[in-house]
């Protein structure tokens, strides 16, 4: 028979897999953002090669769209501390078994 405590967990868990879903979600939004911040400063200044990594014009763009990158980061961040909880939780019930 499961208890009481094995349901608050399960719940507990099940909560913690939506909050990783949600992360997820504005990972992905973040992450296209930046795609398209990226391709609107391209098409803005009229770059259409690859730039390469030590350019100016790659610090001139990394510079202008350092808002959305910095959304991407913190989503990113979100998303791994979410997973962890995640798995915390599982140990946790699995610990108890």
């Amino acid at each position: 028979m499961i208890s009481a405590k094995n349901i608050m967990d399960l719940l507990d868990i099940a909560n913690r897999a939506l909050t990783v879903d949600m992360c997820e979600q504005k990972r992905r939004k973040a992450q296209r953002d930046l795609r398209a911040a990226y391709a609107a400063w391209k098409m803005e200044h009229r770059v259409r090669d690859r730039m390469e990594p030590d350019s100016l014009d790659m610090e001139r763009m990394k510079a202008a769209t350092e808002a959305e990158f910095d959304l991407l980061t913190e989503a990113k961040r979100d998303e791994a501390n979410a997973r962890k909880r995640l798995r915390s939780a599982i140990h946790k019930y699995r610990k108890q078994g």
